[in-house]
Formats: structure tokens, sequence, C-alpha cells
């Protein structure tokens, strides 16, 4: 059987990306992560790859039902690839910063520190929290937008018309106990979305 390793696309001038996280835990005590070192590159692929990599998601478009564009700034995103994956007519985006850079995706989910960076204000309050689901629809063009706010839960907002105001919904958190390790938590919400 094997892996399946079709549309990887080797770069031996860039690392593997590696994110290694050291934790401490004494009898008693709680477990805690005390320093996270990643090696990686954030020098961008050459305009060559970033070719392949744009060829191989339009041809891989009729066969899948969303596009997930997890950016982490890595490099990998770049607007040629951007462009490839905004084709889809479900493009779910996670980024830490620069939303604009895919304006027109379906659906971003930043994290409450994400959006503030976004808009450029805190978000201190239900007012603040619906200003922003208005501001970030409008910068993004986007259908949704998802804030996660940890234990504060999510806020979904939906854009409808330019003339009728986003709806909102919020999302409590459930379950909530005390967390060691958050990575890998917005994966999980984007993939509930999809489902």
């Amino acid at each position: 059987a094997g892996i399946e390793t079709e549309g990887m696309l080797l770069d031996p001038d860039r690392p593997t990306v590696t994110k290694t996280r050291i934790s401490g835990h004494a009898r008693q005590s709680v477990t805690q992560q005390i320093v996270r070192i990643d090696r990686k590159s954030d020098r961008l692929p050459d305009l060559e790859l970033q070719l392949q990599l744009a060829d191989y998601i339009r041809n891989s478009l009729e066969t899948v039902d969303a596009v997930v564009c997890s950016d982490y700034g890595d490099g990998v995103l770049t607007p040629v690839t951007i462009e490839a994956a905004l084709s889809h007519s479900l493009t779910l985006v996670d980024t830490q910063k620069d939303l604009h850079r895919f304006a027109g995706a379906s659906l971003f989910t930043p994290n409450l520190p994400e959006a503030e960076l976004a808009v450029g204000y805190s978000i201190t309050d239900e007012s603040s929290l619906a200003q922003a689901g208005k501001d970030l629809l409008k910068l993004t063009q986007a259908d949704h937008i998802l804030i996660t706010r940890g234990e504060d839960g999510m806020s979904l907002f939906s854009a409808h018309s330019e003339d009728a105001p986003p709806s909102s919904f919020h999302i409590p958190a459930f379950n909530r106990t005390d967390v060691f390790d958050v990575t890998g938590a917005g994966d999980t919400v984007r993939s509930e979305e999809h489902t």
C-alpha cells in the first residue's frame, strides 16, 4: 500500500517545517509547554514550483469538496497559489495575518487576536465584536467569518447582500477544561465547518 504522495512537490532549497515542543511536568502539577523551537524557511519557493503547485490545485478542484488554506507564513501560499485556491466555490482560510490576500474566499477562521490585528482595534465586548465581524466581512469580501474566542466559544458572521446587515450566531464553548496545548484546535474547527 504505502502513503499517497501525489501532489507533493520537493524543494531542495527549503527544509520541511519542524516544530518541536518542550514540555515540563512534575507530580501534582499541570503539564506546561516551556518552549517551542521552529525550524523553517520564510523564503518563497521558486516561481516554477509555485506554478506547479497552482496547476496541481486547479487540476484537483473538480475532485474536492472544498479547498482549505492554512497559512502560517511559511511562504507556500503565494499570490499564484492563492489565486488557484480561490477558483473553487468553497475556499476556507486560516491565516494569522494579511487576510486581504485571500479576499473572496468563502470562510475565514481568525482567532480573537488575529481578528483584532486585522481590524486594528481591540474586541472587548459584544458591540466591538459585532463591528469586527462586519469589518472583517468587508475586508475579506467573504461569505462568512468565524471568530474563535477560546473559552467564550465562537462567533459566526454571515454576509447576505450589500444592503442587508450581516447576521451573527454565537456558539458557546462546551465541556471547558484546562487545556495543555491548543495546537490543532483551529484545524478541528475548520474540519467541522466543512462537514
